[in-house]
């Protein structure tokens, strides 16, 4: 387990699967922490990260958040778990466990919540107008959840294709939280569109 840094102010995430959930902090002097940005001007930081990486992900992921001693600023804080990646886990909801601390003081407020991404990418795919989804196939047997959904809301029903998974030479999966190479920066490099829709099983 790892240790977690503590101060004024400590946020602890805590789920039981493999999945990638990411915990997101706003302060009051409007900095946010998160995967993408780990400190915030306010001295607030983002010490654990767990199942970042799908190939080393584990059953007991912490993510943390604190700001040090004396360095907190005074207001509200806003919190948001967000359910970044299914990672082999089970792709319906998540479980997890949400803990504030204020001065390291053993009164704590917890919340037990669900992580959900499928009702509001459904929904907000429907108000956008999409109606073609290609995604990595990774994510195919999330599918039957949202036709689901779009049925019980009366909602209609893009077409979905799920393609090979794009791999870079340490064969990890192209992941934008790892700064991976995007659409853009792959033609730029010279790779026609002939060869990428090969790649991709198309």
């Amino acid at each position: 387990m790892p240790t977690l840094g503590t101060g004024d102010v400590q946020v602890t995430l805590r789920w039981g699967s493999t999945a990638d959930l990411d915990l997101a902090v706003n302060d009051p002097a409007g900095g946010q922490i998160d995967f993408e940005n780990r400190t915030s001007p306010s001295g607030g930081q983002l010490d654990v990260d767990s199942n970042a990486d799908c190939a080393t992900a584990g059953t007991s992921p912490v993510e943390n958040v604190f700001w040090p001693t004396g360095q907190a600023p005074d207001g509200q804080y806003r919190i948001t778990v967000t359910y970044y990646d299914v990672c082999g886990a089970d792709s319906g909801p998540q479980a997890y466990e949400l803990t504030f601390k204020v001065a390291g003081a053993d009164a704590q407020f917890t919340v037990d919540g669900i992580a959900m991404t499928r009702s509001s990418n459904t929904v907000t795919d429907a108000i956008q107008g999409v109606t073609h989804v290609i995604r990595g196939e990774d994510l195919a047997e999330a599918a039957h959840i949202h036709r689901l959904l779009q049925a019980l809301l009366d909602l209609p029903t893009p077409v979905y294709q799920h393609h090979r998974l794009l791999t870079g030479p340490d064969g990890k999966k192209f992941s934008k939280r790892d700064d991976a190479q995007s659409l853009r920066d792959i033609r730029a490099s010279g790779v026609a569109p002939e060869q990428l829709r090969a790649e991709l099983g198309f």
